[in-house]
C-alpha cells in the first residue's frame, strides 16, 4: 500500500465510512481518494457497502494487523520490564498469603459474588449464601447468576485454558442473563461501554472479533508452554484481562469472563492456591479506579497501550492504581 491508502485503511479503521469524510481528512479530491480506494478494494483491503448516494466502506476481514499482536510486542518490550522492576518482590509475598485462607469453597464463591457485584448484582456474600437455604424455585435471579459464576470457576479446575474452553466457560456463567443462543458465542453486532455521560468506548467491530480472539489465544498457548516467573504470570494474567476487556467479544458477561480467564491463567502457572486470592474483592473495593484504569481509548482502534500501566499497578500485590 502506497502511504495515502495506509492512512486511508486507518481512517476507515476508526469509523471515518463515507467518501467525503475521508477526502477532507486527508485533503485529497474526490477523484483522487476514489483512486486509492478502487486499489484497495482490488487488493481486498476494505470493503464496500451500500448504493449511491449512500456508500460507505469498512475494513475488510484480516485486512489490518491485529492490534492484540501490536500490543503483546509494546507490553513485552517497554512495559515489562519496568513491571518486574518495581513489583517483583512485592508479588513473591503475595504468593506466600495466597493460599493461607483455609476455605477454597468459599473462596470460589467470594470471587463470584464480588465479580458478579462489579456488574450491578446487589446480593452481598452474606445474603447469597442465605439464599442457598431458600428453595429454588423462589431463589432470587441474581443468586442464580452468582451460582452459575460459581460453576464456571470450578469448570476452570479441570479444563485447560483454551479458546474453546473459554467459550464453555462463558456459556455456564451467562445462563441466566443471556439468551441461549448467544451463550459461549461471540457477538454478532458492535458494543459499547457506557457511562453516566454517554458512550466512554466503542469495542472492536464485530467481524473483528475472531481475528483477535484467535491472536489473544495463540498468545496464550505460548505463555502455558514457556516457563516464567511469578512476576512475569502476574503481568500476562493483567495483559489477557485487559485485552478480554478492551475486544469485549461476547454480548453481555464481558467483565465476569475476562476476570476469570486472569484467575485461569494464575492457577494454570502458579498452581491452585491462586484460586484463593481475592483479586475480584480487590477489583470491586475499589471500582471507580477498576474502570478508569480499563479505559485506554475511545475506541478499539485508538487504544493507547501507554496508559496501561495503572491497570497492571492494579493488581492485588502489585501496588495502587498509580502506574508505573
Amino acid at each position: 500500500m502506497s502511504r495515502t491508502q495506509d492512512e486511508i485503511v486507518k481512517l476507515i479503521g476508526k469509523g471515518v465510512a463515507s467518501p467525503s469524510n475521508i477526502a477532507e481528512k486527508l485533503g485529497i479530491s474526490r477523484q483522487a481518494l476514489h483512486r486509492h480506494l478502487n486499489v484497495l478494494l482490488k487488493n481486498k483491503e476494505i470493503e464496500k457497502e451500500g448504493g449511491a448516494p449512500h456508500v460507505s466502506y469498512v475494513l475488510a476481514k484480516f485486512s489490518v494487523e491485529s492490534r492484540v499482536v501490536e500490543s503483546i510486542l509494546f507490553f513485552e518490550e517497554s512495559l515489562l520490564p519496568k513491571y518486574l522492576k518495581r513489583f517483583a518482590n512485592r508479588l513473591e509475598k503475595q504468593l506466600q498469603l495466597a493460599g493461607k485462607h483455609p476455605d477454597f469453597k468459599f473462596m470460589l464463591e467470594s470471587a463470584a459474588v464480588y465479580s458478579s457485584n462489579i456488574e450491578g448484582n446487589s446480593l452481598n456474600l452474606n445474603s447469597f449464601l442465605n439464599s442457598r437455604m431458600s428453595p429454588k424455585k423462589i431463589r432470587p435471579k441474581e443468586a442464580q447468576e452468582i451460582e452459575d459464576l460459581v460453576s464456571a470457576y470450578e469448570f476452570t479446575q479441570g479444563h485447560v485454558l483454551s479458546e474453546k474452553n473459554m467459550l464453555k466457560a462463558h456459556a455456564i456463567l451467562s445462563r441466566e442473563f443471556v439468551n441461549q443462543t448467544r451463550q459461549g458465542a461471540y457477538r454478532q453486532e458492535s458494543v459499547g461501554v457506557f457511562s453516566k455521560q454517554g458512550m466512554v468506548y466503542l469495542a472492536v467491530e464485530a467481524k473483528g472479533v475472531k481475528q483477535e480472539m484467535k491472536q489473544l489465544f495463540v498468545h496464550v498457548q505460548h505463555l502455558l508452554k514457556t516457563n516464567l516467573s511469578s512476576g512475569q504470570v502476574f503481568f500476562w494474567a493483567s495483559w489477557i484481562h485487559l485485552t478480554l476487556a478492551l475486544i469485549h467479544p461476547f454480548s453481555d458477561g464481558n467483565g465476569r469472563i475476562a476476570r476469570l480467564c486472569e484467575k485461569w491463567f494464575l492457577v494454570s502457572k502458579l498452581g491452585a492456591d491462586m484460586y484463593l486470592l481475592a483479586i475480584e474483592e480487590h477489583y470491586f473495593r475499589d471500582r471507580d479506579a477498576y474502570y478508569t484504569t480499563l479505559r485506554l481509548g475511545v475506541n478499539y482502534w485508538e487504544v493507547d497501550f501507554k496508559k496501561a500501566t495503572k491497570f497492571l499497578a492494579f493488581l492485588p500485590g502489585a501496588g495502587r492504581s498509580n502506574g508505573l
